[in-house]
């Protein structure tokens, strides 16, 4: 996963062990933002949203509070759909939050732990003249940088001692197809490239081009909510069951 100075992201160990089990519980739990003085954000909670968009499926956390009486907050980010009809996502937010007993907050409540360059930003750069082409392979990036972390993850399980029709090996394989699926659907053909070619002198809409964007462009589209922590845990537990329908397969 990258960084949004187009460099890797670099997760200590501890943070390693809780990404690997949000891959596996699709959803991230971290102390507060996570933030880290030496990385100057939290690159945790960055690279969980980078695998959430490569799926296309919300991005769902859990920010522990600190102290005795604090609350923790559930932040869906739907930024990750890339999508401009969510209505129906939030909705189904709502529920499961009004089953869990936790109650919607605005967005200011807590802090984002997202680092987020704006895509404004981005299209103003002088740099920024095949936008198309430039967009495409920011995301592309992102895919296989997905599929080479899911890969190192299957290998893992193989050296472990697990055989290849093993349901833990078979579940992270059917991951890995099914990036390598999408990483294959957004490479472009040698056609589309010639097409490309002749099209980079003319100008893009940049309503269009921003669906392109790599995610550390896009700002979150966040819903929260304040709940204590076992409400917490089993809102974010419902979120995933509740919201599988809107991922892509």
């Amino acid at each position: 996963m990258w960084s949004v100075r187009r460099v890797p992201h670099r997760l200590n160990s501890d943070e390693r062990k809780l990404y690997d089990l949000a891959k596996q519980k699709m959803f991230l739990t971290i102390k507060g933002t996570a933030y880290r003085k030496e990385r100057k954000g939290s690159p945790l909670a960055n690279i969980f949203r980078q695998w959430c968009d490569a799926k296309a499926m919300p991005c769902i956390l859990v920010e522990q509070g600190f102290g005795y009486d604090a609350q923790d907050a559930v932040l869906v980010d739907l930024a990750t759909l890339r999508s401009e009809d969510l209505g129906g996502v939030a909705e189904a937010c709502n529920r499961a939050a009004a089953a869990a007993g936790c109650a919607p907050v605005p967005n200011d409540t807590f802090k984002i732990p997202f680092t987020v360059i704006p895509a404004e930003s981005v299209l103003a750069a002088p740099d920024m003249l095949d936008i198309t082409g430039t967009l495409r392979g920011h995301r592309l990036e992102a895919l296989q940088a997905a599929v080479a972390l899911q890969g190192n993850r299957v290998r893992e399980l193989k050296a472990s001692g697990l055989a290849n029709n093993d349901p833990a090996v078979q579940a992270e394989v059917h991951q890995l197809l099914g990036l390598k699926s999408r990483m294959e659907r957004l490479s472009p053909s040698p056609s589309s490239k010639a097409v490309e070619a002749q099209e980079s002198e003319q100008s893009v809409d940049p309503a269009v081009a921003f669906a392109e964007y790599p995610i550390w462009n896009i700002p979150a589209q966040l819903i929260m909510y304040k709940c204590d922590r076992s409400a917490a845990k089993q809102l974010a537990k419902a979120l995933v069951d509740e919201l599988s329908t809107y991922a892509a397969t």
